[in-house]
């Protein structure tokens, strides 16, 4: 199965509504539609137009006539910005001037008279953009000068023209040293000229690649040596967590690489690893990594981020959190680190989506700042749509014009230029959810950009100090405004893509904190309802309890990539569809705060919905919002696309509303989105989609602005020592204009304690003050983990007017890495973890082992320690001989636990091991018996694909989690198929329920008879089929066949009881009939 799963659903069309654009021209009348292939639409009208402007990439200068050669074939024009919004239209000719001026990205339709069903009325598109003339840029050259490229998806005069970030050149093959330093000569030379030296106080710099492996050291070597003056930076294999473990790469690749480069010259810089992500599935490759001593044969920490942000604020801070504490943990905190391939989607294969590009991409710029990632250590990837079609990331179109990556990082760059990195603005508890903005400073000028994380466009209220009295404003592409500033304050709207504060001289700004108060809706006692069922409409085995909407948990499928990480999701079919929030007593509200999910793939995000609240028994709206749509098929040539959509991606959605008093509140759904696609045009065109289903992440409740808001501040908020307290500081603010009597009082986690227990306070009107109190921990060994530590603030009536929480993880110097076995002896079974040490410090641990038969009414036990030494940095398994378990017919529970200078760590397996006999691979032909279909025979061989020896049956075993992985198992593992059989025997014959899983298509034979049938393509999941089945007492056949396009490829069983549901805990799994 080809990663990340692409799914589609359409069953409705809608229409574009009549509107106005922003230079006031009215929509005209629909154009006839295309047809939709779900999918890239390869063919192209006999007749296309290509509009053709005489400039390279369609790019003007504020001021230039914008001109584009059309044809006699052209009867109109329109042209519309990046809203979607129409600003120009009229009759076309053999060339057009344009009446566009503002700086932007722009899109030109060209319309013919004859109507074709594959392209409708469409003779042609392109884009095009307006920059602002800027001398810190080169200009665009001639676009018949040709220009240096090495690989069609390289466009370096772009880089250079728009200041983006650095080319990640590539070398395609080290065994031919000569030959690759000529083709990269030009490019490399052409970025030491126009890219290098542009702005000097941002660290621009050159990097070089070998995505392909750097066995041949010697032309590794010959590579660097020749170009280490223009380039200083050096990055081995792309991905190696594709292929090779953590400490594998250390060894067999990075340690060569790193002594190559340093050969030549000390001071240039090794770049790794390079993974592919950094989500929690890759950390686990990461540790081994750094185990291996890998920290020590990099001088830049260098990944990929896929998957890691996708528009997601929430989801981006995880992530970046997430590897800073790694990096911490192995003493890497202030290594330098550099994204080194990641592009987002404005062609969604079929579907073009351009503020999907913009808004993904300027949100991970923004925020890569604040993690010290500049933009000129971020490669965006790839350039040139031709360059990689499959994965179509690219800023740049196939007929050169620009995609809104490409201006969006041009003004980002002229707005930024002499400035770096100084400081995140702190918006508030709340507010930090929904803004980002940092501060730029430089010698000469110092900017503060802001951008809000999906929310529409809100005003956010800035304090100014010196200046004047306005504020100099640039949008995200290039629009030039200001702002008053009346009695010291200006009220900025902040939308979706940066808006840029030019600060004069003498003149500074700070952001008025966002701080909402109390969450009613996380207060014991609260429930919640909806018009659906409650199970999950996808798959019931997803856990969808309706807490989710109030865990405080921002539940986001792309972080855990698990089940239990899905947002919570209704099953209702149709509109409307409801929510109900219900409080434990009547409380003033005047506040509602609907997350929902960054529409892709699967999640979905609102369209039109009510927020209504309980009087009297009768619904009443407070509040509605409609989200335009701007959907609407067209064909564009350059794209092969068959849809537009520029629907503003919008998921958060804050109703601020005069107080009423209520228990109960409502949110009324009318429309979402289909996953990741506006409207059903999308899924037909073959965008990233899913079903069109209400899929909300958290609802949050307020009541009135709180009188005085408390936040608390941790010393550290991760802590590797264990120690007896720790103070924890808390600023209060009085937000009332008179003074004030409270009464601060800390929650500590259970088994801790918070002392003093209450901190009285009197403030002034607008006063803030810091006070602290210490959290003592528990007597004898910590326990790592994360514990939350909280304050709630009352008023002199014992009212809670705000409350705060704050997160400490301990961590311990060791980690482990249980070992699922291979070797299955039930006298003796061996079990061992692989324990880590994490420091440079040698350590002393102990390590112990408890194991239980996970069985109705309890099962076997078993329990033993062991004491480990462990020199810095150094890893070792840990073994236990475990008697009288017999893993391939039970369940069992495995729970290891490390105890080292007071802090122990636990690490769990769940084994419920079976063993398979396979045979394969055959050729991927769904409905051709290659033998077993007629009739298992364990000692037959066969004629396979990869030998030219006939092959026979071989053992399989499950992961942990019960996948059986046959990309393990057969060479060559991708456009194949193969068979797995196992034997199940049952002490009655009983009815149950065969559920399957797999990836891609699956045929399952119970006792020879065929029950599951689907040639589909996939990712694997449990219970994707399900059969009812009669066992017989005795034993059992099972057999699958699992056919396999590219990437993962497996299957899952469960036998489960008909009436729980729950897999039979009573039977036995053998590889053969009474083994």
């Amino acid at each position: 199965m080809k990663l990340p799963p692409f799914r589609c659903w359409s069953w409705m069309l809608v229409a574009l509504p009549v509107a106005v654009g922003a230079a006031g021209a009215a929509e005209p009348p629909a154009h006839p539609e295309p047809a939709r292939t779900k999918g890239w639409a390869w063919k192209t009208p006999p007749d296309q137009i290509k509009p053709e402007s005489g400039r390279r990439n369609h790019i003007f200068f504020v001021g230039d006539p914008v001109v584009f050669k059309l044809g006699p074939a052209a009867v109109t024009y329109e042209v519309r910005n990046y809203d979607g919004d129409l600003v120009d239209q009229g009759p076309a000719g053999e060339s057009v001037t344009l009446k566009v001026t503002p700086p932007g990205w722009y899109k030109l339709y060209v319309y013919g008279k004859e109507t074709r069903p594959e392209w409708g009325d469409i003779l042609g598109t392109t884009t095009f953009v307006i920059f602002r003339r800027d001398p810190n840029f080169p200009e665009p050259p001639d676009p018949k000068q040709e220009m240096p490229r090495y690989y069609p998806s390289m466009d370096q005069v772009s880089r250079a023209v728009t200041g983006m970030g650095p080319q990640r050149h590539a070398v395609q093959n080290a065994g031919k040293a000569d030959e690759e330093i000529k083709r990269m000569e030009a490019t490399i030379a052409y970025d030491r000229q126009e890219y290098l030296p542009r702005d000097p106080a941002r660290r621009r710099a050159l990097m070089v690649a070998f995505p392909n492996g750097t066995k041949d050291i010697e032309g590794v070597q010959k590579i660097v040596g020749h170009f280490k003056d223009a380039v200083r930076y050096w990055e081995p294999r792309n991905e190696p967590n594709f292929g090779a473990s953590g400490a594998g790469f250390v060894k067999d690749e990075l340690t060569a690489f790193h002594a190559a480069v340093k050969a030549v010259d000390p001071a240039l810089k090794v770049m790794g690893p390079g993974t592919v992500s950094i989500g929690p599935q890759l950390q686990g490759w990461l540790h081994d990594f750094f185990r291996a001593g890998g920290g020590q044969y990099i001088d830049v920490f260098s990944f990929h981020i896929y998957n890691g942000i996708n528009g997601d604020l929430q989801l981006g801070r995880w992530a970046m959190d997430g590897l800073q504490a790694i990096l911490s943990r192995y003493g890497y905190a202030d290594i330098e680190k550099w994204q080194t391939e990641q592009g987002y989607f404005a062609a969604v294969y079929g579907s073009y989506q351009p503020r999907l590009q913009g808004r993904w991409t300027m949100l991970e710029m923004m925020l890569f700042e604040q993690y010290g990632i500049p933009k000129e250590h971020n490669h965006l990837w790839y350039d040139v749509s031709h360059g990689f079609w499959d994965f179509p990331t690219w800023w740049e179109n196939d007929d050169g014009g620009y995609n809104p990556a490409a201006p969006l990082m041009r003004v980002m760059s002229e707005e930024l230029y002499g400035t770096t990195f100084a400081r995140a603005f702190d918006f508030g508890k709340d507010g930090n959810k929904l803004y980002l903005g940092s501060l730029f400073s430089g010698k000469e000028r110092n900017v503060a950009a802001f951008m809000n994380a999906g929310c529409g466009k809100p005003q956010i209220t800035l304090r100014v100090t010196g200046g004047g009295g306005a504020l100099r404003t640039v949008s995200a592409f290039g629009v030039e405004g200001e702002v008053p500033v009346a009695d010291g304050v200006a009220r900025l709207v902040v939308p979706d893509l940066p808006v840029y504060v030019e600060l004069a001289a003498g003149q500074a700004v700070e952001v008025e904190p966002i701080v909402w108060g109390k969450n009613l809706a996380r207060q014991p006692g609260r429930s919640a309802a909806a018009s659906g069922s409650g199970a999950h409409p996808a798959d019931k085995n997803i856990p969808n309890p309706i807490n989710k909407l109030f865990n405080g948990v921002y539940e986001n499928w792309y972080w855990s990539q698990r089940p239990d990480g899905q947002p919570w999701m209704d099953d209702t079919q149709g509109f409307p569809a409801w929510v109900e929030v219900r409080l434990p007593a009547p409380a003033t509200v005047a506040r509602v705060v609907i997350f929902a999910c960054v529409p892709w793939q699967w999640q979905s995000t609102l369209v039109d919905h009510e927020l209504q609240y309980d009087k009297d028994g009768q619904w009443v709206t407070l509040d509605f919002i409609t989200e335009p749509l701007k959907t609407f098929g067209v064909y564009s040539p350059p794209t092969r696309t068959s849809v537009d959509s520029y629907f503003s991606d919008r998921s958060i959605f804050e109703h601020a509303f005069a107080p009423v008093t209520t228990a109960k509140l409502r949110v009324l759904v009318h429309n979402t989105t289909f996953g990741g696609g506006a409207t059903a045009l999308v899924p037909e065109a073959g965008g990233q989609t899913g079903p069109q289903q209400v899929m909300l992440r958290e609802i949050e409740v307020y009541g009135p602005p709180p009188v005085a808001t408390v936040q608390l501040r941790l010393p550290s908020a991760e802590v590797a020592e264990a120690f007896e307290k720790t103070a924890v500081t808390a600023t209060v603010t009085s937000r009332g204009d008179a003074p004030q009597t409270l009464t601060l009082r800390p929650v500590a986690p259970d088994g801790w304690q918070a002392a003093p227990a209450e901190i009285p306070l009197t403030l002034a009107a607008r006063e803030t003050q810091s006070v602290s109190f210490d959290l003592v921990a528990p007597a004898g060994v910590l326990t790592t983990g994360e514990f939350t530590i909280a304050a709630a603030l009352a008023d002199a009536g014992g009212r809670v007017t705000d409350e705060h929480t704050a997160t400490l993880r301990i961590t311990s110097p060791v980690d482990l890495k249980p070992e699922t076995p291979t070797a299955f002896d039930a006298a003796k079974q061996e079990l061992s973890v692989t324990v880590g040490n994490a420091t440079a410090k040698a350590v002393q641990a102990v390590v112990s082992l408890d194991v239980s038969e996970q069985k109705a009414g309890g099962g076997r036990t078993f329990r033993d320690e062991q004491p480990v030494a462990l020199a810095p940095y150094e890893s070792k398994p840990v073994a236990f001989t475990v008697p009288d378990v017999d893993l391939t017919h039970s369940a069992w529970h495995l729970a290891y636990a490390a105890t080292a200078n007071r802090l122990t760590t636990a690490a769990s397996l769940d084994l419920a091991l079976r063993v398979w006999m396979a045979v394969g691979p055959f050729a991927n032909e769904f409905d051709k018996d290659f033998g077993p279909e007629a009739g298992v025979d364990l000692g037959a061989r066969y004629t396979v694909l990869g030998s030219d020896q006939p092959a026979g049956w071989k053992t399989v075993t499950n992961e942990p989690g019960g996948f059986v992985n046959l990309t393990r198992a057969f060479t060559p593992h991708e456009n194949c198929s193969a068979y797995a059989v196992i034997y199940v025997r049952s002490p009655s014959a009983r009815p149950a329920v065969l559920s399957a899983g797999s990836d891609d298509g699956i045929k399952a034979w119970f006792n020879r008879k065929l029950l599951i049938s689907n040639n589909t393509s996939r990712g694997a999941a449990r219970g994707q089929e399900k059969a009812e089945i009669a066992l017989n007492a005795g034993w059992n056949e099972i057999l699958y066949k699992v056919t396999q396009g590219g990437g993962g490829w497996g299957f899952y069983l469960d036998l489960l009881d008909p009436a729980t549901g729950k897999p039979l805990d009573d039977l036995v799994y053998a590889p053969t009939p009474g083994k």
